[in-house]
């Protein structure tokens, strides 16, 4: 017959020290584990935010008049030529990112069911031959449907009528009036943009309140100027609904928020002023962890 040997205390007192050790170990490995997740978790929301918001920003400027894009602190001074080594921000109390923006929504159009195509809104091309003085000829127009969609987006009844001498829309020619800087041409009395004062449906003809020294043949109309603000307290602001050919600025713009916890919003031109680099850093909100994401905007 067999003797059982059992456990001395001192073996016991070894199994329990080494269980100890591994169980410490397990968890060293499991908050570890946990940490990293919700790291990767943080920094997967920061870079999905960010990519949003410089997805919002790169798609108002790829629907910007591209030689009006400025800074505005003050004032009006064109970025293009703003190297990386003197980058730029719309931080601050007085310091915005600035543009006139097409109205892409009407150039659009819709479908005609008589044409069998869709029909826009305005073409963006001008009969040079037939148009002189403040009238300018349109070539394949929808004048009625452009007072539709502005009046469905800025709530301004007739939007297009500037008998007033508050004209809501303005024109301007794409090749022509491009004598002088960002502030003479777009910002301060405007020289390149043109209020217009009505329309002529039937015929497809836009009245301007002031005669241009040059007429060209590719047009886009507006009906508001844009901003960007990033106020301290780190909320980024879409600014729109001025009119700088009325003599408003961005400071008198409706303001929608775009984001919360932005740490900067850089921006600078390269290439020959070819390209338009934007940069956004967010921070978590639960967290320290700062991220920064680029974008770029071609001219």
């Amino acid at each position: 017959m067999k003797r059982i040997r059992g456990f001395t205390l001192f073996e016991l007192i070894i199994v329990m020290v080494l269980l100890g050790i591994v169980g410490t170990m397990s968890t060293d490995i499991i908050s570890l584990t946990y940490r990293n997740y919700v790291y990767q978790k943080e920094v997967a929301d920061l870079q999905s935010r960010s990519k949003q918001l410089l997805d919002q920003i790169s798609g108002y400027l790829d629907r910007a008049v591209k030689p009006s894009i400025a800074r505005f602190d003050g004032t009006h001074q064109s970025i293009w030529g703003l190297g990386v080594t003197d980058a730029d921000g719309a931080t601050g109390a007085g310091n915005y990112l600035e543009w006139i923006g097409k109205d892409t929504e009407s150039m659009r159009g819709v479908w005609d069911d008589t044409l069998k195509r869709v029909y826009p809104g305005y073409s963006g091309l001008a009969n040079v031959r037939d148009s002189g003085g403040m009238q300018i000829v349109t070539t394949d127009c929808n004048l009625s449907f452009i007072k539709t969609i502005q009046k469905d987006i800025t709530g301004v009844v007739d939007p297009l009528d500037g008998t007033n001498g508050n004209p809501r829309s303005a024109l301007y020619f794409v090749y022509a009036n491009s004598d002088g800087d960002v502030s003479q041409r777009f910002w301060v009395n405007p020289t390149s943009l043109f209020g217009i004062a009505a329309l002529d449906e039937v015929n497809g003809i836009i009245t301007l309140q002031n005669q241009p020294n040059e007429i060209g043949e590719q047009y886009y109309l507006t009906y508001t100027a844009y901003g960007i603000h990033l106020e301290p307290d780190g909320t980024m602001y879409l600014l729109w609904n001025f009119r700088p050919w009325n003599g408003e600025n961005v400071t008198r713009g409706a303001a929608l928020k775009l984001m919360e916890n932005v740490v900067s919003f850089e921006y600078w031109s390269e290439s020959d002023d070819t390209i338009l680099r934007l940069k956004v850093c967010l921070r978590d909100t639960n967290s320290e962890i700062v991220y920064c994401k680029e974008a770029v905007v071609l001219r």
